[in-house]
């Protein structure tokens, strides 16, 4: 019984001086970079904007790449990739190696859109193809950084990134 009461003390002691040691010590919380994406030259308050659809009317918005939250991405192999916003919510669609149509609605940051292959042409990227229109009708809301218009995805499972023709 001595023996277990010295061990109860020693393992008391060791944990007080532990506990003294990393007062003032802030832990990061996660290792995980879960801030904003910023350009040097945008005002902070500007950062993260609501979408102006008629600055964006009939302009070429190229598919950069989609992020995934399983840490995997969809990256296009040409710039061939594009969607084009029109008037009365009609969309055009150009995918790696087929076209589409569709049509979206956009208010404030939300948007959906209903994206379909119109082509069917054999392609070399057949799954990042599939992807591309699969991730299209999954869009839930859109910013932009920039030129850049990001769409994130449904259930929060990616973003995908486009890149403004000027």
């Amino acid at each position: 019984m001595k023996i277990l009461w010295i061990v109860l003390i020693f393992w008391l002691s060791i944990n007080l001086i532990s506990c003294k040691s990393n007062k003032g010590v802030s832990k990061p919380v996660s290792d995980t970079y879960t801030g904003t994406i910023t350009e040097p030259d945008l005002v902070l308050g500007e950062v993260q904007k609501a979408i102006q659809i008629k600055n964006i009317l009939g302009k070429k918005l190229f598919w950069v790449q989609t992020l995934y939250n399983n840490d995997t991405k969809a990256v296009p192999s040409t710039k061939r990739a594009y969607i084009v916003f029109h008037e009365k919510e009609k969309l055009s669609i150009q995918s790696i190696c087929n076209k589409g149509a569709g049509t979206y609605s956009l208010n404030e940051k939300s948007i959906q859109i209903q994206a379909s292959m119109m082509t069917r042409v054999a392609c070399k990227e057949a799954t990042i193809e599939y992807n591309y229109f699969k991730d299209l009708n999954a869009s839930s809301m859109a910013f932009q950084i920039g030129n850049k218009i990001f769409i994130d995805l449904k259930g929060h499972k990616g973003t995908m990134e486009f890149e403004l023709a000027e």
